[in-house]
């Protein structure tokens, strides 16, 4: 029988030889490489769950952050009149009338921009009524609206203070003026000084009552659902 070696042959005996080695292993380090093993398979499992958490905590910050620079830039877009004359604006009475409304007229004005079907316009109004019954001279309360038919809405509403309709889109841009319910305080002087969007509630609430010096009913209940 030919005993001369050959690539097959040393490739099995390799083998036999390998097999047989790990069979003669102690048994403490055959559980020692499978404890390492095992070790190795959980620290992998946790290392994926532990990059998995920090992947879902990072994208939560993100929303988070997206949620408060969003506020942010709707008030900086807002305010970006602050500081500049209020030019004088063509509007119309409640007659139809066309009329000049001008804010350097030795006092400040209240100017609050609504709509007729604008649900929180409708629930502010007796905020707006409250500030005008106790403006005493020291401001007045200017209520426009781009709305040029008010006549019907203004007798329905009982307003004691100015109410002008068809305003332009260029006129109310030029004030800073965007959605609706959305106030301007201009200064007896005709410069934009306060700038506030929304019903008054909650902060915004207690910034006008600290700046006119007023007490606030706060805003009507939502009528009952039919």
């Amino acid at each position: 029988m030919d005993s001369t070696p050959t690539p097959a042959r040393d490739g099995l005996l390799g083998w036999r030889f390998a097999v047989k080695a790990r069979s003669l292993l102690p048994s403490n380090e055959r559980r020692t490489r499978q404890r390492r093993s095992r070790n190795m398979t959980r620290n992998t499992s946790g290392l994926w769950w532990a990059t998995m958490g920090l992947l879902l905590v990072s994208a939560a910050l993100n929303v988070v952050q997206a949620r408060r620079i969003q506020p942010s830039a709707r008030l900086r877009a807002s305010s970006a009149h602050l500081g500049q004359r209020a030019e004088p604006i063509v509007a119309t009475d409640v007659t139809g009338k066309p009329t000049w409304i001008r804010f350097d007229q030795g006092r400040p004005t209240v100017l609050y921009y609504f709509s007729p079907s604008c649900h929180w316009c409708e629930r502010n109004w007796d905020n707006v009524r409250e500030i005008a019954s106790q403006a005493n001279a020291r401001y007045r309360v200017v209520a426009i609206s781009s709305d040029p038919t008010l006549a019907r809405f203004v007798d329905d509403h009982r307003f004691s203070f100015e109410v002008y309709g068809g305003v332009s889109d260029e006129a109310r841009f030029a004030l800073g003026l965007t959605g609706t319910p959305h106030t301007v305080v201009v200064s007896a002087q005709g410069i934009i000084s306060h700038d506030w969007s929304g019903a008054y509630t909650g902060s915004l609430e207690r910034t006008v009552e600290d700046l006119l010096h007023v007490s606030l009913p706060g805003l009507m209940p939502d009528p009952p659902a039919r």
